[in-house]
């Protein structure tokens, strides 16, 4: 098991003492430690149970790391449904686990939200599905995914459907980070925006 951490550690490019404190504070382990020798050995029972542990374990880190750390930027990743949703797929994990999945997502999440109050939450997939259940292929579905935003800030109105490229756009102009070149629209106005906007009306008051 001390390889799988070490593994984890080096991929998701953790800092060894934030990796120590998880462990010891919030008894946290990772995915290559718990779900992942499961699913080799095909004890699908408790590939599922481990699935649910983690994302308890997920959200008491995630309620951790935003304490000890008040950034202006959370960002956290819930990979049950990932993994849970590709073993429906093959026919290992039938539709009750998978709605069990879906309330517990569901409920963390809701936890993690009214535990930190964000000013913005930004909840999305990373990609879609297609019809099978697979993605990684050039079926369109795949590249929609799925994304809902709450947030305090002055909202723009979207000038076409809103997309999952948009969020990146989204996060950097709620943070009033400049950026050019990126293929999405921002949802919200940064403040240099409503600056503008502001002077232009007293210019225009004036006429």
């Amino acid at each position: 098991m001390r390889v799988h951490g070490e593994q984890a550690q080096l991929q998701l490019g953790l800092p060894a003492p934030l990796v120590e404190d998880l462990r010891r504070d919030v008894d946290y382990r990772f995915t290559e430690e718990l779900d992942k020798p499961l699913a080799l050995e095909g004890r699908w029972d408790d590939f599922f149970e481990s699935c649910m542990s983690l994302m308890e374990m997920r959200t008491r880190a995630i309620k951790y790391l935003a304490e000890r750390d008040r950034s202006e930027l959370l960002y956290a990743v819930y990979t049950a449904s990932d993994e849970c949703l590709h073993q429906r797929v093959e026919g290992r994990l039938g539709e009750k686990r998978i709605r069990e999945m879906k309330r517990a997502l569901l409920e963390n999440v809701n936890d993690v939200v009214e535990a930190l109050q964000p000013d913005t939450t930004i909840f999305f997939s990373d990609h879609g599905f297609n019809l099978q259940g697979y993605h990684g292929t050039k079926d369109p579905e795949t590249r929609w995914g799925t994304w809902a935003l709450r947030t305090d800030l002055d909202h723009v109105p979207p000038r076409r459907e809103a997309h999952i490229l948009d969020i990146l756009p989204t996060i950097l102009t709620s943070l009033d980070v400049p950026y050019d070149d990126l293929e999405g629209c921002s949802l919200v106005f940064s403040e240099s925006d409503k600056r503008a906007m502001i002077a232009k009306l007293e210019r225009l008051s004036y006429i």
